[in-house]
């Protein structure tokens, strides 16, 4: 199976398990920034979890069940130390998916595959994050671009990120007033608008910035 299709599965069985559930997620990371834009690439998944509040010991055994069919052995961190896979029960795993706050890591073969970020009990689901891409909750350029610049603020953020952020912002149907907001309230705004002179400059250098040189960062 190929890389693409073994991520692509584990991401169709997981919004699977999901929906069984009732729960609500959106996908985030790497492959939501490739579905609005094709060149990027990644090898893991990602997905935000909103808070889980019914039947938490039934998902939780049925998210083991997903993870032992595939092979994939779970992990968290504690204070900031990733745990052994020896050391992470199924009543631990039960307390990250009930209290949230925490993230769930899938390894194999000392490769980590996908993300669970759990959003704490406060944090409420709202459709202004997501639109459905092929059936799956995927979350907008927008959010996807105030969060990566919140990475450059906190000096997290990767070289991908950067070329993310550049490559979003160049998107034709981007809410501004919707991607203004979301900067404001991530303390973020002036990062947005001297991100956003950057794209208009790149363009009058190369043209279509969709087609930017891989080496190439404004």
């Amino acid at each position: 199976m190929s890389e693409e299709k073994a991520l692509n599965e584990l991401v169709l069985s997981l919004v699977e398990l999901f929906r069984k559930f009732g729960i609500k997620y959106v996908l985030i990371g790497g492959l939501a920034v490739k579905k609005y834009d094709d060149y990027r690439t990644t090898y893991d998944v990602d997905f935000l979890i909103f808070p889980v509040r019914r039947k938490v010991d039934e998902f939780t055994v049925a998210l083991l069940n997903w993870a032992r069919e595939r092979g994939l052995a779970i992990s968290t961190k504690i204070n900031g130390e990733r745990l052994p896979v020896s050391q992470v029960t199924r009543e631990l795993v039960e307390k990250v998916i009930g209290e949230g706050g925490r993230t769930l890591e899938f390894w194999r073969e000392g490769r980590k595959f996908v993300d669970l970020i759990f959003c704490p009990s406060y944090v409420s689901f709202r459709t202004g994050f997501y639109r459905s891409v092929n059936g799956i909750n995927v979350a907008t350029p927008e959010y996807l671009i105030v969060n990566k610049l919140w990475l450059v603020e906190k000096g997290r953020a990767e070289e991908r990120d950067f070329r993310d952020v550049i490559r979003l912002l160049s998107l034709p149907d981007l809410n501004k007033s919707r991607l203004r907001r979301y900067a404001e309230k991530l303390g973020v705004l002036r990062l947005l608008k001297e991100y956003e002179h950057k794209v208009q400059q790149a363009a009058k250098k190369i043209g279509d910035i969709m087609n930017w040189p891989p080496s190439w960062r404004p």
